[in-house]
């Protein structure tokens, strides 16, 4: 992208800030998880909670999240910073399918699962930190830890919400929309 996506500017403020408020709609408290020692943007209200380890992927931005949840919260809405047309209805959706069964909410596209945006139990903390102790990376792998409810990305409200940016033309084609 040639610069942090958590500092790309979204219609007049970061994208970080941009996906911490509209998570901020739907969820509380709000924690972004960031690399030891990031900069990161201004993000009033926000926790921020850091990897303990540099470069382990998501699997480990899932652990310090999750975390940092206080205790008295069962499940955290987990979402990337790269999407930049999120909206709080597609994330209400996906919290309002976690049944008491659950341990995560993904959703899929094209035979794809898709971690995030997602929701995740606490529990899974645990689970996620017994995975990087084995060398696992990939945020997947806590999928298959218990029970997932996958939903069809078509089945939510607004799922064009949850692509994400990886390019610069991919960030030029969502400031289009």
């Amino acid at each position: 992208m040639g610069s942090p996506k958590a500092t790309l500017d979204w219609r007049g403020e970061p994208l970080l800030a941009h996906v911490c408020r509209v998570v901020g709609e739907v969820a509380a408290p709000v924690i972004a998880v960031a690399a030891p020692g990031q900069d990161l943007p201004p993000l009033p209200g926000v926790l921020v909670a850091r990897d303990r380890s540099p470069g382990q992927g998501p699997l480990e931005a899932l652990a310090a999240g999750l975390a940092a949840v206080p205790p008295d919260i069962k499940a955290a809405l987990v979402c990337p910073v790269d999407v930049p047309l999120l909206e709080a209805t597609t994330l209400r959706a996906l919290a309002a399918a976690l049944e008491p069964d659950d341990l995560a909410v993904a959703t899929a596209a094209g035979g794809r699962v898709r971690p995030l945006p997602g929701v995740y139990r606490i529990a899974l903390a645990g689970v996620a930190e017994r995975l990087l102790a084995g060398g696992e990376r990939r945020l997947g792998a806590v999928l298959a830890e218990g029970t997932t409810r996958v939903l069809a990305l078509s089945d939510l409200p607004h799922p064009g919400s949850l692509e994400n940016i990886n390019t610069p033309e991919e960030l030029e084609a969502a400031r289009r929309r």
